[in-house]
């Protein structure tokens, strides 16, 4: 496997990273090399324990992922955490909602994190007293 980093791009409160993953040739008939580009957005003021210190960020980057998306094909996206659950849920929730609110016109918090939670278990945790749980 061989990683070649194309650009490291740096803003107010997160940063991307863009890189390539070239595949080792298969033993396949082609046996050709395959490479896939890789950009990975990561927002520094948004800790484990679910505090985000910058809320725009969040909205920032979803929006430069859009863009990000939109130039690759509409390729698949992988958003992950720490802890699996915790942030990446909130993300895909603000991001669905955001997109739902675009296309339908409709905004149902509820029903996004209700879907989110029957795919993914433990998926945005539930805020009681301003903490996290």
């Amino acid at each position: 496997m061989l990683v070649a980093l194309l650009y490291l791009t740096t803003f107010t409160k997160f940063y991307t990273t863009s890189w390539n993953h070239i595949s080792p040739p298969s033993r396949s008939f082609l046996q050709t090399q395959k490479a896939h580009k890789v950009t990975q957005f990561h927002i520094t003021c948004w800790r484990p324990d679910g505090h985000c210190s910058n809320l725009k960020s969040v909205t920032d980057v979803i929006e430069e992922m859009t863009k990000v998306q939109i130039r690759s094909g509409n390729k698949p996206i992988v958003v992950h955490c720490s802890d699996t659950v915790t942030r990446s849920g909130m993300f895909c929730a603000i991001a669905t909602t955001i997109e739902r609110c675009k296309t339908e016109g409709v905004v149902d918090v509820f029903q996004v994190v209700k879907a989110l939670r029957v795919q993914k278990p433990g998926a945005v945790p539930t805020v009681v007293s301003g903490h996290v749980s």
